[in-house]
């Protein structure tokens, strides 16, 4: 079966939140053509869906560098970096999804989330310098509603 019916075959399955079958054809998908991003995008969505974070880092990673200019590879790279505990890495990422999508309110929301408890002593939402002046106030207005949420529920969004 070539690799593009398979990756669709993992679409399918996910949409019926069959994870660990879609991962599996994800995972042959990766097989036949290793230089498939979606077939790498496919492979670490399932994998970050049943909590598998080692090989979610693998196939959020391989989506990243075979197609580096999708924001919500990097967006979604970002999310398994931070549950990983891999901080710095993970503002990174999220940087990067803002870049190259920097009008994305999804990817706002996960940085939000990310920064929200990055907060001083008057409850005010810490941003980095690094955050491109424009994007800021943009980020701020994002930022407070989501400073309470957890990780879980911005996968919600």
């Amino acid at each position: 079966m070539p690799a593009a019916e398979t990756i669709k075959q993992a679409q399918l399955l996910r949409k019926e939140q069959r994870y660990q079958e879609a991962f599996g054809a994800a995972q042959q998908a990766t097989q036949i053509d290793p230089n498939n991003a979606d077939g790498w995008w496919q492979f670490g969505l399932n994998a970050y869906s049943m909590d598998d974070l080692a090989n979610a880092l693998v196939g959020l990673r391989e989506t990243v560098r075979l197609a580096p200019r999708f924001a919500s590879g990097w967006a979604q790279y970002g999310r398994a970096l931070s549950r990983s505990g891999k901080m710095d890495e993970a503002e990174k990422a999220f940087m990067q999804a803002l870049r190259i999508e920097p009008n994305e309110i999804f990817n706002f929301r996960l940085l939000a989330s990310f920064y929200g408890d990055k907060k001083d002593a008057d409850g005010q939402l810490k941003i980095p310098l690094e955050v491109p002046p424009p994007i800021q106030p943009v980020l701020s207005r994002y930022a407070e509603p989501m400073l309470t949420d957890s990780w879980t529920a911005c996968a919600r969004l």
